[in-house]
């Protein structure tokens, strides 16, 4: 799984949010879509979602598509981080 971040717009109720979680979770591609913290006190965190793309080759179009639709304001692929290795 590849995971594409996002953020709705601010003038996109939570009621939308769900309802447009709903269709991008079912687009060819898409194993899950959800909100990153839904139950913060912080409305920028609250829009803040995320999508797991199946494939790596259709991570790109995945996000464009996000791009344009009107209720996001953000799409993109979160930096890479390297893997600590917890023992030392």
């Amino acid at each position: 799984m590849h995971p594409v971040l996002f953020t709705f717009r601010p003038s996109t109720s939570a009621r939308q949010q769900d309802e447009k979680l709903l269709q991008i979770s079912a687009w060819q591609g898409i194993a899950a879509a959800n909100h990153l913290m839904r139950d913060t006190e912080h409305d920028n965190v609250r829009r803040m979602c995320y999508a797991y793309v199946i494939q790596l080759s259709d991570v790109d179009k995945i996000v464009k598509e996000l791009k344009a639709l009107p209720e996001i304001e953000y799409s993109g692929v979160p930096a890479e981080r390297e893997q600590i290795n917890a023992r030392r």
